[in-house]
């Protein structure tokens, strides 16, 4: 067979991570294709460091790109004649305007698959759907879950090269919104009693938009402070490293941490459970279908339709954050006094790893989908 010829809007980390860098048995291009509105939003982005969803998550072919078999996007709707495909994490469309438009282009023939990440973001989307008036019958077919790939980073939980002390990394720039105020604030108390653990801090330590209140730009000195007045005794701090190294880290540390207030999936906690590091998560979104308390630790949180975090007016963000102190101390004080666990998690994450996420079962769904269209 030949070549199949796939345009994509991007060669980002979400379209390598989902469909571009899999490990296909037949040869498939993966062509970057550009339209009219991509302009306009580099300059946005350029100017003002944001872009305008209403454009942005658009694609107009505008007949231009007959050279492809098929489109395959992350996050966008396609208007145009080619059969195309999109994997996305969150509802579609990611429209605050006209949003009617986009359920036709994804109900029309064209459209042969909708890729979700999640079973909770499934779950939305079939919400979003029957919410208005589409019939189970026109997206049945096509809407289907497709959670991440992740290539295997060891094997075996013996390949590990760790240190003596119990190293414990996070890695997230928005440091607020990974729970990183709560993580140190735990550390610092703990440290006077453990002498033998570490942490690793990996972030540009930017708080988040989606968390800001009168506390958080407070909360943000604090935790540069806390870095700074401790990076020389248990504390290692990197503002920012390649993504490889990132993992080389995971690879070489006990536990992961990513006690966060908002995310829609979490390739962190995959990238960490690939090292054989067992990952400390709270209970948002698609975090229980990646990690659990046999192969990690879940802190339960205020949620509320979907998964959807409750942490966003001050007196809930104040809640939340009090619970994940709490259970933070509880967790990682029974690590330390019973650190047997995180080999027995450790080896459980490889596993659900290898047999959840393989990259070559993934490939084999996407490119009998793809040949599906000369069919």
């Amino acid at each position: 067979m030949q070549k199949i010829k796939i345009g994509v809007s991007a060669k980002s980390y979400l379209e390598k991570r989902n469909f571009i860098d899999l490990p296909y048995s037949i040869s498939i291009d993966f062509v970057k294709k550009y339209d009219l509105h991509k302009p306009y939003n580099h300059l946005l982005y350029k100017l003002f460091h944001k872009i305008n969803p209403d454009a942005h998550f658009k694609f107009h072919d505008h007949f231009l790109n007959k050279n492809i078999d098929a489109f395959h996007f992350f996050g966008s709707i396609y208007f145009g004649k080619k059969p195309w495909f999109v994997t996305s994490s969150v509802v579609l469309p990611r429209w605050t305007k006209h949003r009617e438009r986009a359920y036709r282009e994804l109900l029309k023939e064209n459209c042969k698959k909708i890729f979700m990440l999640s079973n909770i973001s499934y779950q939305r989307q079939v919400y979003e759907f029957e919410k208005n008036n589409i019939s189970k019958d026109s997206y049945d077919k096509k809407l289907t879950i497709l959670h991440p790939s992740q290539k295997m980073v060891v094997k075996e939980y013996a390949e590990k090269k760790l240190p003596e002390k119990i190293r414990f990394i996070i890695a997230g720039h928005r440091i607020l919104g990974k729970g990183g105020y709560e993580i140190l604030k735990v550390f610092i108390d703990l440290y006077k009693k453990y002498k033998d653990i570490e942490l690793i801090v990996i972030s540009k330590l930017h708080t988040a938009d989606y968390l800001r209140n009168e506390e958080t730009e407070k909360r943000l000195a604090e935790v540069k402070k806390m870095i700074e007045e401790n990076k020389n005794t248990f504390i290692t701090y990197y503002p920012e490293l390649p993504n490889a190294q990132v993992i080389e880290l995971m690879k070489n540390s006990h536990v992961a941490l990513l006690p966060s207030y908002d995310d829609t999936y979490g390739y962190t906690v995959l990238e960490a459970q690939a090292c054989g590091c067992p990952i400390i998560t709270t209970d948002i979104m698609a975090f229980p279908e990646i990690n659990n308390n046999e192969i990690g630790w879940i802190i339960e949180v205020p949620k509320t339709t979907f998964g959807r975090p409750d942490a966003f007016s001050l007196q809930s963000y104040h809640l939340f954050s009090r619970i994940l102190i709490e259970n933070l101390e509880v967790i990682i004080k029974n690590i330390i006094e019973n650190p047997a666990q995180i080999k027995t998690k450790g080896a459980m994450a490889l596993k659900k790893i290898y047999e959840k996420h393989n990259p070559e079962k993934n490939a084999l769904i996407l490119q009998e989908t793809y040949q599906s269209i000369f069919k």
